[in-house]
């Protein structure tokens, strides 16, 4: 559930913020150049074409499981869609500890194969 808005001081809510537009950019970005409508987007990830329109304009905030939806619709991987969010939002991705492959040798979560 997310945080409520009276609970962030300014920082926090200048930084969510910023990432709700750059969230939005994106979604609009990666929709155009697919060469799909409002309409069609939400058709293929199953949001409403409200949802999609708050999203594009840095208004709403989305659940994780909604994102898997959105992305797969939009055809690139979370891994992508962040990295282009993180790059608007001025993130230097190289500061950050890599995730190695040893990080995936343990068995995988229950439910998920």
């Amino acid at each position: 559930m997310p945080t409520d808005s009276s609970r962030l001081d300014a920082d926090q809510l200048r930084r969510r913020d910023a990432r709700r537009r750059a969230l939005g950019f994106w979604v609009r970005v990666l929709r155009t150049d697919a060469g799909l409508t409002q309409e069609q987007l939400a058709h293929a990830s199953g949001l409403d074409r409200t949802t999609i329109v708050h999203l594009e304009a840095g208004r709403r905030p989305l659940l994780t499981d909604r994102l898997w939806d959105l992305t797969a619709a939009l055809n690139v991987t979370l891994a992508e869609f962040f990295e282009a969010v993180d790059h608007d939002l001025g993130v230097d991705v190289r500061s950050r500890a890599p995730i190695t492959l040893a990080m995936f040798d343990r068995p995988a979560v229950e439910g998920s194969e």
